[in-house]
């Protein structure tokens, strides 16, 4: 799942790996396409060619869990990394994205899904366990 994403270097984070387990039943997901504003259906978005994720439900009890997680993030944007950006919160991203909604890659673009996702979601919730989440891994690039 990715909790956040930064386009430059955050001061004091290195690459690192953290046990922990919070598990989330398959009905507090919807599927989404991975693009901007794809939790919606949109004609501007090719559904054939767009990957295809899971977006956690804000209304999930688990999310909570996930935006702690992520908030230990938002104390390492200082002034110099985020230039005039505004800071990170639980529902906005300072890089990527404006919007942050916990999610998940599924499937890559071109998989012949159905574009209309409604019955694949449906078909998902039914019959998928709960998806548990057991390690945070940290992976810093380099941005020389």
């Amino acid at each position: 799942m990715t909790l956040y994403h930064a386009r430059r270097r955050l001061p004091g984070l290195g690459d690192s790996e953290e046990f922990l387990r919070i598990e989330i039943p398959a009905e507090d997901f919807r599927l989404m396409a991975m693009a901007p504003g794809g939790e919606n259906p949109r004609p501007d978005i090719d559904m054939t060619a767009v990957s295809i994720g899971l977006r956690l439900r804000r209304a999930s009890p688990q999310a909570e869990l996930v935006l702690a997680k992520r908030s230990a993030f938002y104390l390492l944007e200082t002034e110099r990394v985020l230039g005039g950006r505004l800071r990170s919160t639980h529902r906005r991203s300072a890089f990527g994205a404006r919007s942050y909604q916990p999610h998940v890659n599924l499937l890559r673009g071109g998989s012949g899904i159905d574009p209309d996702l409604t019955n694949a979601g449906k078909v998902f919730r039914a019959a998928a366990p709960p998806l548990i989440f057991d390690r945070l891994v940290v992976k810093c690039r380099s941005f020389d």
